[in-house]
């Protein structure tokens, strides 16, 4: 029994208690790491990888403290990363933080993938303890260190742990800010270090913006021809094709090609060397990526020596120029697919993809092959378009000031968008059909919250007390109102309950997958007990309410303000949606700024999340409110809900409600055949 013992205490201090061997930790990897769930599971060996040598070094460099890799499919940086953290298990112990961009995928992560591939290391797994309670899905204790697993939207157990290492998956997934949290769990630790990698979405956010705010390094090959380094870039694919001059040749980027010779053309793919445009084959790639210098922003490698036979000295080039050095550096690393050591033909799948989009380069195929942001073609209004506008009618003798009502406006339709202590507010005249309309007044009223009454009583004297005058000298009163039921919903309802000629306006975004909208818009009841119900509720205390489909608005106010609507940042429903493009909105000679900059504060952008295409808003950088451009969606959705788009004249218009009353129902303006609220009748 003694024996037995003194034989355990003797192997663990001979494992613990021992000095370490100095490694780096891509030697470590090479000696132990061992990857299990991969397309080429193994004995990891850094000859196939040879760029994530010095990637993984910097994890137990001093002087580097943040390393940001933005990469394609396929490049074996996720592996790379697991190697850094058994490395820390094993020779560097700190409490570290992986964190997830949310719950599901850092469960399934942690489960699935991190503790089988720790349990495959013998040399890591041998810190494991033996209690099943020391493996969480949130923690991790090991004998040397603990491991904390974290959801990026959970900001308060992000910030409740100064760490020595941090680990940030899919920055591109995770909440705005998420790069700037992380960073700050390292102040306490001087020889910390931050590691963010995935792919890129957006050019200029992510891991894209964090990549850029390191010196941007780039994998450098030798070209077979001439000796010198460059990098493999998307611009300088090649394949076999008809040439310029008409004949076939090996040298071209032609789209011309029949999809049956897509897959053999695709395989033949090659990179165009920069220097002497020699050929850069898949039969290269393995030799040129053993020879690759990782070369910052501003520097240069020497070019390849030939020996006395006139064969290549194989010697990585050194860098030459400012190299960055000191203390706390930041290196950043793009991987696209075309450096790829998981792949013997890294162009063969980007090459085929561009083939199918016929050159049209779209997100998925941006980060998936190429590994770079992109740079979304947005939809959006521009300030400096509306102020040309303006300027332009102006000079033709057209202008107009806030205020007045020009001679072609036929309704007057108020908009309100209700905020915790105030409220934004426009009046919109529209002309003869719906097709032009005309901005007459905008204000920022302030209503906030009173005990015992309404505090929006304090819109009355715009929306029912003022008369607004015409150029020929007559008044005219607001036909309809819209006031948004978002924000202080029940004290809304109780405003709208209270008077005539308005109804509450609730915008349904993509993000309401219960309420999703095929149509436009879609009117209901809100009963007294604040529920809502599509059938003809006729009680007197009920509100009519709309429903509208808040990004169908969004497009047709761009569409309507002049916005070339991209067709990128367009479902296949979108585009086939037939939007108003032929109406005319005129502004007055003093609109003030700040509407301007609130009408055009939203953009339309395609953006990439778990390999598919989303198209989402967002107000713009900088932008400090959209609720302009949020109440044009409403008064635009009432003037079509009101029939007012194809109507010639309007007789009346000064006592419609769109409110239901129980002895009699809300009366309805005349809606041409064809017009949106015109197919919605004959449909019932």
């Amino acid at each position: 029994m003694n024996a037995t013992c003194d034989a355990r205490l003797s192997r663990l201090v001979t494992e613990h208690l021992s000095p370490r061997e100095r490694m780096t930790v891509s030697e470590w990897a090479e000696r132990y790491l061992s990857i299990k769930l991969s397309a080429n599971p193994g004995a990891w060996v850094s000859s196939r990888v040879p760029y994530m040598r010095e990637i993984m070094d910097n994890w137990g460099n001093p002087d580097v403290q943040r390393i940001t890799a933005m990469k394609g499919s396929q490049t074996g940086l996720t592996a790379g990363a697991y190697g850094c953290i058994f490395y820390s298990i094993d020779q560097a112990p700190g409490l570290l933080m992986f964190v997830y961009p949310d719950e599901a995928s850092g469960r399934d992560q942690n489960n699935v993938r991190f503790i089988p591939e720790l349990e495959a290391n013998p040399q890591a797994a041998r810190h494991l303890t033996s209690r099943k309670h020391d493996v969480q899905s949130g923690r991790l204790k090991l004998l040397t260190m603990d491991i904390l697993f974290r959801n990026a939207g959970s900001e308060h157990k992000i910030e409740s742990f100064p760490c020595r290492y941090v680990v940030g998956d899919e920055l591109d997934r995770c909440p705005p800010g998420t790069a700037h949290l992380l960073k700050q769990r390292l102040k306490t630790f001087p020889d910390g270090k931050l590691l963010l990698i995935g792919k890129p979405g957006l050019a200029g956010e992510g891991i894209d913006h964090e990549y850029y705010q390191g010196d941007r390094r780039a994998y450098m090959v030798p070209c077979p021809t001439c000796g010198q380094y460059s990098e493999r870039r998307r611009n300088r694919l090649r394949w076999p094709g008809i040439g310029k001059d008409g004949a076939p040749s090996d040298d071209t980027r032609d789209y011309r090609i029949p999809k049956s010779q897509w897959a053999e053309t695709a395989a033949r793919a090659w990179i165009k060397c920069v220097h002497c445009g020699g050929r850069c084959g898949a039969e290269h790639h393995r030799w040129q990526l053993a020879l690759g210098v990782w070369c910052p922003l501003g520097c240069g490698v020497t070019d390849l020596v030939r020996d006395k036979h006139g064969a290549w000295i194989e010697t990585p080039g050194t860098l030459t120029g400012p190299v960055p050095s000191g203390p706390r550096q930041h290196r950043s690393y793009h991987i696209p697919e075309w450096i790829s050591g998981l792949l013997d033909n890294p162009y063969a799948e980007g090459v085929l993809g561009l083939l199918e989009r016929q050159g049209e380069v779209d997100p998925l195929w941006m980060t998936d092959h190429d590994g770079r942001g992109w740079q979304a073609p947005g939809a959006a209004a521009d300030v400096n378009g509306l102020t040309a506008r303006i300027e332009h009618e102006r000079d033709k003798g057209e202008a107009y000031d806030l205020g007045t009502v020009p001679d072609g406006v036929m309704v007057l339709i108020a908009g309100v968008d209700v905020q915790p202590t105030h409220a934004w507010v426009t009046v919109t005249g529209y002309g003869v059909g719906g097709r032009e309309r005309w901005l007459i007044w905008c204000e920022r009223v302030s209503c906030p919250p009173l005990a015992g009454t309404n505090a929006l009583a304090a819109l009355d004297p715009i929306l029912y007390g003022r008369q607004w005058m015409r150029r020929d000298g007559r008044t005219q009163k607001i036909t309809a109102r819209a006031i948004d039921t978002g924000n202080r919903t029940d004290e809304v309802y109780d405003y709208v309950r209270m008077r005539n000629a308005i109804c509450g306006v609730k915008g349904v975004g993509e993000g309401d997958r219960q309420q999703r909208m095929d149509g436009p818009f879609v009117w209901s009841m809100v009963t007294p007990d604040g529920k809502s119900t599509s059938k003809a509720v006729a009680a007197a205390a009920g509100v009519r309410n709309l429903r509208i489909n808040s990004n169908w608005w969004k497009l047709a106010v761009l569409r309507r303000l002049g916005t070339v609507v991209p067709e990128a940042t367009l479902g296949e429903e979108e585009q086939a949606a037939a939007l108003d493009t032929t109406a005319v909105w005129h502004f007055p000679t003093n609109t003030p700024a700040e509407y301007l900059e609130q009408l055009t504060a939203e953009e339309r952008i395609p953006i990439v999340t778990r390999g598919r295409v989303q198209r989402v808003w967002r107000v713009k950088k900088g932008r400090r409110g959209n609720h302009y451009f949020d109440v044009a969606c409403y008064t635009e959705a009432v003037a079509t809900a009101l029939g007012i788009e194809g109507c010639t004249t309007i007789k009346g218009v000064g006592d419609v409600t769109v409110r239901v009353r129980e002895e009699q129902p809300a009366p309805q303006l005349p809606a041409p055949r064809g017009s949106l609220l015109g197919r919605a009748r004959e449909r019932r």
